[in-house]
């Protein structure tokens, strides 16, 4: 299976999924925009599509041309039954291609939190031996409505739209469950200074937290990447 994964900023890499998707047998290509890698014209030679955050929104095309042809790339995938993992902006963009509104979150959410399976959630082979609450990272100040082609999958009730499905493979999910200590110190003493909403007593909690959350938010990860696997090769 060849995984095509997008980065948008090279400090919100793919984080866990890298290596265990080439864990599962995957070939993993990972194109970094911020560093002037080329996105592939369609998905010709991809069989699954991963899409990574970034601080940007989803609507911002104009300031972030290569949005448009994420955007055309998510459409085509849509349409194919190409399978699709979308965290956090790439959940944000997932929605959008399948023409749901993408808008301001009424919480701008940061830090742990606990995210709750829905019944379709519960029952979807994404998240199959997990729930019912999953221990996740947020860092996002926007979020989405569910596509009329979709399924709300986990939910919270600062933020509803936590993930989804649309059609049948492609997911979006709100949350960072791709993260590992290396991104986390990556994000708490790069990203601080591109931001202004983050203090140094939640930085100092979230580091020092991390260590007692490390193993069950890898095994999460782990399911979660394996049935993402088994769903993109149909077993």
């Amino acid at each position: 299976m060849n995984v095509l994964i997008v980065v948008h900023v090279s400090c919100e890499g793919p984080g866990v999924f890298d290596p265990m998707l080439r864990d599962c047998g995957a070939a993993v290509r990972v194109v970094d925009v911020e560093r002037g890698e080329p996105l592939p014209p369609d998905l010709h030679g991809v069989d699954a599509l991963v899409i990574m955050g970034g601080p940007m929104n989803a609507y911002e095309e104009a300031a972030y041309p290569f949005l448009r042809q994420e955007d055309f790339l998510l459409r085509q995938a849509i349409v194919r039954d190409v399978p699709v993992m979308g965290i956090c902006l790439g959940a944000q963009l997932l929605a959008k291609a399948a023409d749901a509104p993408v808008r301001h979150s009424p919480v701008a959410e940061f830090g742990w939190s606990r995210v709750r399976l829905t019944p379709s959630g519960r029952r979807d082979p994404l998240f199959s031996e997990l729930g019912p609450d999953l221990l996740v990272f947020q860092w996002h100040q926007d979020t989405f409505d569910v596509p009329a082609n979709g399924e709300l999958l986990a939910t919270s009730p600062a933020v509803p739209s936590q993930a989804i499905r649309v059609g049948r493979r492609a997911y979006g999910l709100q949350f960072h469950i791709e993260l590992d200590r290396r991104l986390l110190d990556l994000w708490m003493h790069v990203a601080p200074q591109e931001r202004d909403d983050l203090d140094e007593q939640t930085i100092r909690h979230i580091t020092t937290t991390f260590e007692e959350h490390e193993q069950r938010l890898a095994e999460q990860a782990a399911t979660v990447v394996r049935n993402f696997h088994r769903i993109a090769v149909g077993t």
